[in-house]
């Protein structure tokens, strides 16, 4: 199918409309423009790797271990061929651009490199469910699987963020956790999603998404009015001393 303007504008501005939403609503420092195109960069990147691992699950993996259609073959297929492996790759790129960038200097930080890395890899995903089914199905993903993987890169975001900061406390165990978390609860999220769309629980899947958008818009209110600088402590001849870390290092 050939992609006219109108295929293009369904398929690319959800995923605009959300990185503005969520660019604005980062009110202490907003993130420079050359970062905000590395996050983009890091969500083209993960396509490729995502497309790759799922194809050696889903070819060579889950047949040699389950039978085909089998409920174990549903939600192994979707929780982790499928939404662990998107997550983990989303993840991995964002946040090697991100974790040690002088820019990381806020809690909500967090909550903008995912959802814009998340979302970037949903518009080229978006774009090709598009250009191979049609202007419908470009439209019901503007309102379920676009929002979803903001929702998914919103709640990535709220663990990476607090995971920087016990990082910049000195608390690495817990920051460890946290990261595990950024990828884990929203691979749950997302295979919950997955899954009840793949076994057609119409009633279900629209509820999860109402679940999630109300639980996903709450996260980021909540994060964007209670933002904060970063606060670093350091040993000096055995002093605490405290400083705010937006000092651009």
């Amino acid at each position: 199918m050939t992609l006219d303007s109108v295929h293009i504008a369904v398929a690319v501005l959800p995923a605009i409309i959300l990185m503005v939403f969520i660019y604005r609503a980062d009110r202490l420092e907003k993130e420079s423009p050359r970062l905000l195109l590395g996050l983009m960069l890091s969500g083209i990147f993960a396509i490729p790797l995502a497309i790759a691992l799922e194809t050696v699950g889903e070819d060579f993996i889950l047949p040699a271990l389950f039978t085909e259609n089998t409920w174990t073959w549903v939600l192994v297929d979707n929780f982790i061929v499928i939404a662990l492996v998107e997550e983990f790759s989303k993840y991995l790129f964002m946040k090697r651009q991100t974790w040690n960038h002088p820019e990381f200097n806020c809690h909500f930080d967090g909550v903008v490199y995912c959802v814009f890395a998340s979302l970037v890899f949903a518009l080229l995903e978006n774009i090709g469910y598009v250009g191979l089914m049609g202007l419908e199905v470009g439209l019901l993903r503007a309102v379920t699987a676009v929002p979803g993987h903001a929702c998914f890169g919103a709640i990535m975001g709220i663990y990476y963020g607090r995971a920087k900061r016990f990082e910049t406390e000195g608390s690495r165990g817990k920051a460890a956790a946290l990261r595990r978390a950024a990828v884990i609860i929203p691979a749950l999220w997302h295979g919950a999603y997955d899954t009840l769309a793949t076994v057609g629980l119409d009633s279900m899947f629209f509820g999860l998404i109402a679940i999630m958008y109300i639980y996903a818009i709450g996260l980021v209110r909540k994060a964007a009015r209670s933002d904060s600088y970063f606060v670093t402590y350091t040993a000096d001849a055995g002093d605490i001393s405290y400083y705010l870390f937006n000092d651009r290092r």
